[in-house]
């Protein structure tokens, strides 16, 4: 039987146990050294092979966008017997009308698109310019001169990047025939998964965890509460506070990312017809192309369109892809000016795509901000008022009016409480009405009614008793009536617990003095 030992003519071995170095050289320590620098080689080699495959990606949708400026630029040169203005601006204007979305990304670094590096639009910008550089300034034929510019690049750039996919492919080669640790995979994998002991039932369990103690407490619920605010924030747990923190750093991130700053605001006030001022601005300021500048723009128009101002959301609109324009022709001062040149040209291509991008842009913003208007007019408006409500069911809120004649000061001091507060609500607390009264808090104001129901805690007019009483019954009828006594006993004003209610009519009368 003949056995085939080939399959491990790849396998890369290092045998440690013939090494022999310096006496005054550790061997351990230069073992480790050895291997320590075949794992930076190996890391160094795969960045390399990664940077090769992105600039090949670059390399071949530059190649695609040159190959169409070289053909419109050489249709252009046949077809045209006499050449109005400068193979640059020709290039720029083919560059404005052909560039697409994918052409405004980044070039992609690690597979990702870098944020620092530049996006195709600008690259091919640049081309123009270093071809534009290069051409002798007694060339005869311009044009001719800037065609053949254009054509010695593309093939230097073919080369250069026909010579990376070779190397590529030989790297690629040579590390398929090596087996390293790099390569190593899971032939198979098992996971063993520990059930629960069956012999546990689930009374066990819900024995061995921690049992909450109940603890009751005579309160009153108020809803909105002076304290609900800074108490519902108190109770919250230090994941929440931290959950809250992350959320408001965020939209502090995404403020300062996508809103635009003072001088992007400066640009956005400039009139929509004063181009003029719009290009020397540009000028002055090249910071201005910044892409925060003109998403800040477009947010300051939409806010501003939600405010109903269309005059001035159009203008946002309009100067916000001004910043746009100029940063897809690369930014430079050339393209700056050649591209306001263009959109003040009458009846010129660019200037109608310009104008026509403008007005959908704020069509579609208008749009949106009228159904977002829409949607908050349907949605139901939610009034914030303070209502009194006993926590617990078997406890009842009771109202004690203080008597006036009262010779206590405890009582007189309550008195002079009771008489600060409105007629209406005054009305409503001699009916000792919990849902009449409560009526008349909603019509308050939130602050004022707080303030009203945080007087009659102190003043003592608001307590609880311990059970419901039925006082359709004439069990509940003697124990009501055994209360009021208890009460009356106690220096209450005899006559004013019997005085009759009032009809809900004649009450919601007295209940609109409040407001």
């Amino acid at each position: 039987m003949v056995i085939d030992y080939s399959k491990w003519d790849n396998l890369e071995l290092s045998d440690d146990s013939d090494i022999e170095v310096h006496p005054n050289v550790d061997k351990r320590s230069f073992i480790r050294w050895k291997q320590q620098d075949i794992h930076q080689k190996r890391e160094q080699r795969a960045h390399d092979k990664e940077g090769m495959k992105n600039e090949h990606v670059m390399n071949d949708r530059l190649l695609s966008r040159i190959e169409t400026l070289h053909n419109a630029l050489k249709s252009h040169i046949e077809k045209s017997e006499t050449k109005d203005g400068t193979p640059e601006e020709f290039v720029l204007q083919t560059l404005l009308e052909t560039t697409t979305p994918e052409d405004m990304q980044k070039a992609p670094v690690a597979g990702k698109p870098d944020p620092k590096a530049p996006t195709y639009a600008d690259m091919l910008a640049k081309l123009a310019d270093k071809v534009s550089q290069e051409i002798p300034k007694d060339a005869a034929d311009r044009w001719k001169a800037f065609e053949e510019g254009l054509v010695k690049f593309k093939a230097e750039l073919s080369t250069r990047n026909a010579t990376s996919k070779a190397e590529l492919e030989k790297m690629e080669r040579e590390d398929a025939r090596k087996i390293t640790s790099s390569g190593l995979r899971d032939g198979f994998n098992t996971t063993l998964v520990a059930k629960a002991d069956s012999t546990l039932g689930p009374s066990t369990v819900e024995a061995s965890k921690p049992k909450a103690v109940a603890k009751k407490v005579e309160t009153v619920e108020l809803l909105n509460a002076p304290g609900s605010k800074s108490s519902g924030m108190e109770s919250l747990s230090s994941g929440a506070e931290a959950d809250i923190d992350e959320e408001s750093d965020d939209e502090s991130e995404f403020d300062r990312e996508h809103h635009a700053t003072q001088l992007g605001k400066d640009f956005g006030k400039i009139k929509s017809a004063d181009l003029r001022a719009s290009a020397e601005f540009i000028a002055r300021y090249p910071s201005i192309l910044a892409e925060r500048e003109s998403d800040g723009l477009l947010i300051e128009a939409f806010n501003v369109q939600m405010d109903g101002k269309d005059t001035l959301a159009k203008q946002f609109v309009h100067q916000a892809l001004l910043i746009q324009y100029c940063r897809t022709l690369g930014g430079s001062a050339n393209a700056v000016q050649m591209f306001f040149k263009r959109i003040t040209t009458p009846n010129h291509t660019a200037q109608k795509a310009f104008f026509d991008d403008v007005n959908d842009t704020s069509y579609k913003i208008k749009t949106r901000a009228a159904a977002i208007a829409k949607e908050r007019a349907n949605e139901p408006k939610e009034v914030e008022q303070i209502q009194l409500h006993a926590v617990d069911p078997n406890q009842q809120i009771y109202i004690e009016i203080p008597p006036k004649d009262s010779e206590k000061p405890e009582d007189q001091q309550a008195r002079k409480i009771f008489e600060s507060f409105p007629p209406g609500f005054q009305k409503a607390l001699e009916t000792k009405d919990l849902d009449k009264i409560n009526v008349v808090l909603g019509k308050m104001s939130v602050d004022e009614a707080e303030e009203i129901v945080g007087k009659l805690s102190e003043s003592g007019m608001l307590s609880l008793i311990e059970e419901i009483i039925d006082s359709t019954t004439e069990e509940g009828q003697a124990k009501l009536a055994e209360l009021e006594a208890e009460k009356k006993g106690k220096g209450k004003e005899p006559g004013l617990a019997s005085e009759p209610i009032k009809e809900e009519d004649e009450y919601n009368a007295l209940a609109d003095e409040v407001d």
